[in-house]
């Protein structure tokens, strides 16, 4: 019953963004947080961070990644880059919130990336990877840059490029519309294909994709 182009964000509550927003200055403020699992693409950013050594204006914090960082011998020494443990999902806004930029440097193919639109519905902006699911969402110079998956070169030209060009950072910090209008798209479906009842088993997907609703329509 849904058109080929039903597709819906996942929803979020405005408020929150509305709190986020705001202008920033100073240092610009780096934010990993995938761990220390290479397909996360930590020594990714941690040899983009290298790159930028001698270049003022910005600063790295790493979370989870203290544990490739020692295993690999990789030291953050003369280089304005912080080792953070994990958060707890309780701190995400204020984690959020204390950063301008979140780097998603995967390589593997993401099927979704809840973190790059949680990013940016706080008003970051977000460097990745063309690794397709931060791609959905992540468009290149509106809201943030995509850059080869695997290059920290191409990694480490984007974030300076960020740091040396604070007004395109500020017109790349944007928040999107995350109202949640799936009432509409059900009701849509109801309407056109004469369903009585829709009730969903899930919802999950970029698009908010209904895995279990269509067989449930009647």
């Amino acid at each position: 019953g849904l058109p080929p182009a039903a597709v819906e964000p996942a929803g979020a509550d405005p408020a929150v963004a509305e709190k986020a927003v705001g202008e920033r200055a100073g240092a610009v403020r780096f934010l990993y947080a995938g761990g220390s699992d290479p397909l996360k693409g930590v020594h990714v950013v941690l040899e983009a961070a290298d790159r930028l050594r001698g270049l003022p204006g910005w600063t790295l914090t790493a979370v989870g990644a203290a544990q490739y960082a020692h295993q690999r011998g990789w030291s953050a020494d003369g280089l304005p880059v912080r080792l953070d443990p994990p958060y707890a999902p309780t701190e995400l806004s204020g984690v959020l919130s204390a950063h301008d930029v979140l780097v998603v440097p995967s390589l593997m193919r993401e099927s979704f990336s809840i973190l790059t639109r949680e990013a940016l519905l706080h008003g970051l902006a977000v460097v990745c990877t063309d690794t397709l699911g931060p791609e959905e969402v992540v468009d290149h110079g509106r809201n943030g840059l995509v850059v080869t998956a695997g290059s920290s070169r191409d990694l480490g030209a984007a974030m300076r490029r960020l740091v040396q060009d604070p007004a395109e950072l500020r017109r790349l910090r944007s928040v999107p519309d995350t109202r949640l209008t799936v009432p509409v798209l059900y009701g849509t479906v109801a309407g056109e294909g004469g369903a009585r009842r829709v009730k969903p088993s899930c919802i999950c997907g970029r698009s908010a994709l209904f895995c279990g609703a269509l067989s449930k329509v009647r």
